[in-house]
């Protein structure tokens, strides 16, 4: 019996449709002839929380750290339950697995940790998806390959899993219990990727903070030359220069201004350099992200979830979690119906798509920088772009404009560069001049700035320059000074955060930690970037004010407390080189493992051994989060304020909302009492016990008023909800702690 494993109920339907298994079973389908299809709704199974391993590990304390299980543990996760049973049930009876979730390493781990957990001992194949329509399904059926081929990927994510929880539960608990000495009633979440793109946030926010606007000037001069006209800026002698490299001296500029209109000049040098520029490369997610961000303004979760859409629900682009921006050259023979599906699915397109030239091979095609992923880029498949919404037609516009640009002409033109002398003087003049439009024909507005901005191309050197030669006399018709003021850097942006994550390494002047970073693919993976900004939101270190993302107090408190060592890129970089020779075969995940716990260890006893200095260090970024305090109703002591953490449903106990209560300090009387409008309520336990009811308590005979529906993953409360692609759908009371979400009326979750 075969078993294709999927990762989503969706992908499921997909494969099976064109594997033509239709036969409808618990959780799978099926052909009767011994050929099955099934899936999981993302990870089955889960890590065991510290608690798992040891009850004492409920308290959290510092003396008990570090928490380095002795053996890896998982188990299924509550909402996954029933398809884990319809899974393992198929993998026990199965001769062979063929693995069918996404190609990367989570995907890889999603299935193998199930058949791992089964016990599986039959032959395990791999199915390498890369699109989900009929005839990318199709040809990767052809080329099913060995298992093994693409093992090493879960040996990476394991690898990754664990080094994950090893950092986030025992520094989360120990920051966490630091700053509760001083009566921070927050948790400080600590991980490898989040806690170093917060500290950029946090740094470039306080150099925004800190900076002090200077004056600089610049001179403009108009000179007459046989063919007319052309405008030079001042080349100020290395003496008049700042540090910086400018002006800064007004009365010099002044004076140099005033006595150049009228004075006899001459061209110094005239270089004409013809230029080729061809097409940009097709999207990675990172630089789909930044150019939708840019163009369109969304957020770098939103176009990920749009992507999502156009791969899984209408498969009209390839995988959209790549970080590879290249296409295989077999692919180069599918060009012209890949052109024509987008005439069909897009008649706006039909302009854009009648200009190419299928016959083209554009730079994009090269089997050498292939990943486990090509490019973001438009399928085969059939859609109607009037069913989707505005935000999946315009990126997929986007990303078919990229993928188009690469059957178009490069663009051509002309490189000026101008030195004018003039009164013992020089003047420098840049011009670009288009001969042929090439590719740029397609990128217009913001799409086209957005080209210019990345090259560093200034309007000045856009100017285009009369004809002139060597030795030409000329004359200078008026000068004018140009007051300017030096600028702090700008917010941090979902585009330019992105970009800084992809390319940490120019956040640091070392350069042997610049060359470190340089070979690793930046802070996380493409697929990750987006999940760890939103994170970092949630958490209550990052905030969006309209477009710009800025740090919080809370922030600043963590990167106060933690080392370097936490918040460096450096370390990040230095576990990505060692998880990718994983991925790749060439390194062990046990002696990884073994580098991240001892590494850990040390931390962890660096911070117990140097509390005290760090608190004193930290006091002044803590100080905006000290909890307010009042006197306990019971013993007269001090309450605090805490927060609660929500509680899924269980068959015991219902489930409850996470909020703010007061807690007495004093550990013989335990007293709490409910949160009313910052100070205590009347209602409370007493004294006796450790804590109130929860507000909001819903019981699982309640859980389906208002909704309709129970939480598929905590049997709570429900209610609908509407997605970043105005798509509605209903979703737990409790996010973000529980994500369960269910679509209509079905009897399962969805995808």
């Amino acid at each position: 019996m075969d078993v294709y494993l999927c990762e989503k109920p969706s992908q499921g339907r997909d494969l099976a449709r064109v594997l033509g298994v239709s036969q409808r079973g618990d959780g799978y389908l099926h052909d009767g002839a011994g050929r099955h299809v099934t899936w999981a709704v993302g990870h089955l199974l889960s890590e065991f929380e510290p608690q798992d391993y040891d009850e004492r590990y409920k308290r959290w304390s510092l003396n008990d750290l570090p928490i380095i299980p002795d053996q890896w543990k998982q188990k299924v996760s509550y909402h996954a339950r029933d398809q884990f049973k319809a899974v393992s049930g198929l993998l026990k009876s199965a001769s062979r697995v063929i693995i069918a979730t996404d190609l990367d390493r989570e995907g890889e781990s999603i299935a193998r940790s199930i058949i791992d957990r089964v016990g599986f001992r039959g032959e395990i194949l791999r199915l390498k998806l890369r699109a989900l329509d009929e005839h990318s399904i199709r040809q990767a059926l052809k080329d099913i390959c060995p298992g093994t081929e693409t093992e090493s990927l879960y040996q990476a994510a394991m690898s990754r899993s664990h080094a994950d929880w090893l950092v986030g539960m025992n520094l989360t608990r120990a920051y966490t219990v630091l700053a509760g000495q001083m009566n921070v009633a927050e948790v400080f979440s600590i991980g490898r990727v989040q806690s170093p793109t917060i500290k950029l946030v946090v740094d470039r926010d306080a150099k925004i903070a800190n900076f002090s606007p200077s004056p600089f000037y610049e001179i403009k001069a108009s000179f007459e030359v046989q063919n007319g006209m052309l405008v030079a800026k001042w080349v100020a002698p290395e003496n008049v220069l700042d540090p910086e490299g400018r002006c800064v001296n007004r009365p010099l500029c002044d004076q140099l201004a005033a006595a150049l209109p009228g004075r006899k000049a001459v061209i110094e040098s005239a270089e004409v350099k013809p230029s080729k520029e061809s097409a940009p490369l097709p999207f990675s997610l990172s630089r789909l992200q930044q150019a939708c961000s840019k163009q369109l303004g969304l957020s770098a979760k939103e176009v990920l979830t749009v992507a999502q859409a156009l791969y899984e629900k209408h498969k009209v682009s390839s995988y959209p979690r790549s970080d590879c921006s290249y296409l295989p050259e077999s692919q180069h023979a599918e060009v012209p119906e890949v052109l024509q599906a987008i005439m069909l699915n897009d008649p706006e397109s039909a302009g854009m798509v009648n200009g190419a030239s299928a016959e083209m091979k554009s730079r994009a095609f090269n089997d050498s920088k292939i990943s486990a992923h090509h490019a973001i880029i438009p399928t085969r498949g059939s859609a109607d772009v009037s069913r989707m919404t505005e935000d999946e037609r315009n990126v997929y516009r986007i990303i078919c404009r990229q993928f188009v640009a690469q059957f178009y002409a490069p663009h051509q033109f002309d490189r000026t560069h101008i030195i004018v002398e003039c009164g013992g003087q020089r003047f420098e003049a840049k011009g670009k001049t288009t001969r042929k439009a090439g590719w740029r024909v397609l990128f217009s507005g913001a799409a086209a700035e957005e080209k210019d901005d990345a090259k560093g191309e200034d309007e000045a050197e856009q100017q285009q320059l009369p004809a002139v030669k060597h030795g030409e006399p000329s004359v200078c018709r008026g000068a004018e000074v140009d007051s300017k003021t030096t600028r702090p850097p700008p917010h941090f942006t979902d585009a330019t955060l992105i970009g800084a994550m992809e390319n940490v390494a120019r956040y640091t002047d070392d350069q042997k930690i610049k060359r470190v970073l340089a070979e690793t693919a930046g802070l996380g993976t493409e697929a990750t970037r987006s999940d760890t900004i939103e994170g970092a939101i949630q958490r209550g270190y990052l905030a969006r004010d309209k477009t710009v993302i800025k740090s919080t107090n809370k922030a600043r408190a963590m990167i106060s407390m933690a080392p370097p060592a936490v918040t460096s890129p450096v370390m990040t970089g230095l576990w990505e080189q060692q998880l990718s020779a994983i991925a790749n075969g060439q390194a062990r995940r046990q002696d990884f493992e073994r580098q991240i716990i001892k590494w850990m260890s040390d931390v962890i006893h660096s911070i117990q051994g140097d509390a005290s200095a760090i608190l004193q260090r930290s006091s002044g970024a803590l100080a905006p989060l000290v909890a307010p305090t009042h006197p306990c109703p019971v013993c007269q002591g001090t309450m605090v304020l805490r927060y609660s953490k929500p509680r899924a449903a269980t068959k015991t106990s219902p489930a409850r909302e996470g909020g703010p209560f007061w807690a007495c300090k004093n550990a013989e009387c335990k007293a709490t009492r409910p949160d009313d409008n910052g100070a205590p309520g009347s209602r409370g336990n007493g004294g006796s016990g450790s804590g109130q009811k929860a507000k909001g308590v819903i019981g699982p005979k309640n859980a389906m008023k208002g909704s309709g529906y129970k939480c598929p993953e905590c049997q709570g409360p429900m209610k609908k909800r509407s997605s970043g692609t105005g798509n509605e759908f209903w979703g737990c009371m409790s996010y973000p702690a529980c994500k369960g979400t269910r679509k209509g009326r079905t009897k399962k979750a969805t995808n």
